[in-house]
């Protein structure tokens, strides 16, 4: 498999007209990827992923979408989605608050810390789960408060059962009301003890933040980064926020490609930050330097194969590399 290389991975056709009318650089380029998608997709038939980037075309181009024929629904579209996303927002704040009142930090986490950032992300990042991370000796405490706010695990167990496996969980997901949905962690990338090091540097690097007046933490640009490549890069693009995600913080001033490097040679997924880093380097034109970040070698290319394999976005794979993801994820 020779032929798998970091641009095998990369989005093609639909989703790939999406992300360019999310993402590239140039706004004509961007509008005419748009329009290109629209005109060859009936909206009607378009997946929950595919409403997800929707919005955020739509906030980028406002008007100058107004010549489709889709364009009052993609208005009412984004609001529908913005609407239950800030209803679900809301409804995770007074647990947010009670965890923080307790003297507990709380960092927020992808598209909740996106929105934590810049407020005006709610119109364009759907999120309606909020992910939240604790510091591991605050992971127990935070979730007896949760539970005892009515909280209740998605999985089924009971509370004192997931309670007794607390310490080797990565995170808890829990549900309250009709739209409360919070993902509580105790560890940002995983509890592998390689990792460690990064775990204490995601705190010592964290800028403060404001989620509906409550005060709490953030992951700095390049810890977001490569948590978005660590959590989402594997999953074939069942979701794309997470590029958007890349996306927006790569082009922040002062970005520190260094730092990411760093994270991303510490935790393995040189292959499939190549092959998102060159997608938006060359393909949509984003300000990203050209160095590689996997090792070079034949090797280092072999190991990289099941990451890029299960990086392709899964509506592109061929009866071959389907039945391949497929091994790759039993492994």
């Amino acid at each position: 498999m020779n032929f798998i290389t970091p641009k095998w991975a990369w989005p093609t056709g639909g989703l790939d007209k999406l992300l360019s009318a999310a993402v590239a650089k140039d706004y004509d380029t961007g509008l005419g990827a748009a329009k290109a998608w629209f005109a060859t997709t009936d909206i009607d038939h378009a997946s929950h992923a595919e409403h997800r980037l929707l919005a955020a075309v739509s906030h980028r181009y406002g008007s100058d979408l107004s010549d489709l024929a889709e364009y009052p629904r993609l208005q009412g579209m984004q609001r529908m989605l913005w609407a239950k996303a800030l209803i679900a927002s809301k409804e995770v704040k007074p647990a947010i608050k009670m965890v923080v009142d307790a003297g507990i930090d709380v960092m927020l986490l992808k598209g909740a810390a996106r929105t934590a950032m810049d407020e005006s992300a709610f119109k364009t990042r759907i999120s309606y789960d909020v992910d939240l991370l604790v510091r591991p000796e605050d992971f127990e405490p935070a979730f007896q408060m949760l539970t005892s706010a009515g909280w209740t695990p998605s999985s089924g167990e009971s509370n004192l059962c997931i309670a007794r496996g607390l310490p080797g969980r990565r995170s808890v997901n829990m549900f309250s009301g009709h739209f409360g949905d919070i993902d509580l962690h105790q560890f940002g990338y995983g509890s592998d003890g390689a990792v460690s090091g990064l775990e204490q540097c995601i705190w010592d690097t964290a800028p403060k933040a404001t989620y509906f007046d409550v005060p709490v933490l953030i992951p700095c640009p390049e810890h977001a980064v490569a948590m978005a490549i660590t959590h989402s890069g594997r999953d074939g693009h069942r979701h794309s926020d997470w590029v958007v995600d890349c996306a927006t913080y790569t082009q922040l001033e002062g970005f520190d490609w260094s730092a990411l490097r760093a994270a991303i040679q510490i935790l393995g997924q040189g292959p499939i930050a190549d092959a998102t880093f060159g997608y938006l380097r060359d393909k949509q034109g984003l300000s990203v330097p050209a160095r590689p970040f996997s090792d070079p070698g034949l090797a280092a290319t072999v190991r990289g194969i099941p990451d890029l394999i299960q990086a392709k976005p899964r509506a592109n794979h061929t009866n071959l590399s389907r039945a391949a993801r497929w091994i790759v994820k039993q492994l």
